[in-house]
């Protein structure tokens, strides 16, 4: 674990916040299912999920297992067949009431190499993500060009064409949102402003960066007569 840490400690991006956080806390894993609509968790996934929990609590009862892991009982008493069988976790107690699960020495180890993959393939995805932003900022670049930038909406594509932009240099002044007060955190290096101040800023580009209500916003602000860029649809 602490080779990752490490390892993750030569890069100063903000995406590297999102990892820290997977990698101080041992729950990352509970609400996997709830947060991932368009990535079917692997079987892989799941013994992961379940020598996670292991760990954290060795009196676990197989039940409790089933609804974390978010799999049917007899799938959870396969896996445990099959981790107990490559010795990577052991059974110790007389019945079901006094059974615990240990991890051993090589499903400890199997744990951190399920770990090492998880966040190689988190971070192989977030860099395609980032190509495909970095492309469409290049595409408004005439928009943009000795511009005053403002970003509406403090999210997730907010946080990475901010990132981008230390290499394209967009004179971005800003991030508005509804939530200023509670995003400000987020962006130490920016900015905040509350959307009922936006008359008030100027700037001559504003770039939308939400996706799911970009056209509603938009259809918002077209009295401030200032371009306005769907980022969503660049």
């Amino acid at each position: 674990m602490q080779n990752l840490i490490n390892s993750l400690n030569k890069f100063h991006t903000f995406e590297n916040d999102y990892y820290f956080t997977i990698l101080e806390g041992d729950n990352f894993l509970i609400d996997i299912d709830k947060r991932l609509k368009f990535f079917e968790p692997t079987a892989e996934l799941r013994k992961f999920m379940l020598l996670n929990e292991i760990k954290n609590n060795s009196k676990i009862s197989q039940s409790n297992l089933s609804k974390r892991v978010n799999v049917v009982p007899a799938m959870i008493n396969k896996y445990i067949k099959e981790l107990q069988a490559k010795k990577e976790i052991e059974l110790r107690g007389k019945n079901n009431k006094t059974t615990r699960y240990y991890l051993t020495k090589k499903g400890l180890y199997r744990k951190q190499q399920y770990l090492f993959d998880y966040i190689n393939e988190i971070l192989i995805l977030y860099k395609e993500i980032k190509r495909e932003i970095k492309i469409k900022l290049l595409k408004i670049y005439k928009d943009c060009l000795n511009k005053k930038i403002l970003l509406y909406g403090g999210n997730e594509i907010c946080e990475m064409i901010l990132n981008i932009n230390k290499e394209l240099n967009y004179n971005i002044i800003g991030v508005v949102d509804k939530n200023a007060e509670n995003i400000k955190d987020r962006f130490n290096e920016i900015k905040i402003y509350n959307t009922s101040k936006i008359s008030e800023l100027k700037f001559d580009v504003l770039i939308i960066t939400s996706i799911t209500n970009s056209k509603e916003i938009y259809n918002n602000l077209k009295w401030l007569n200032k371009k306005i860029i769907i980022f969503a649809k660049v």
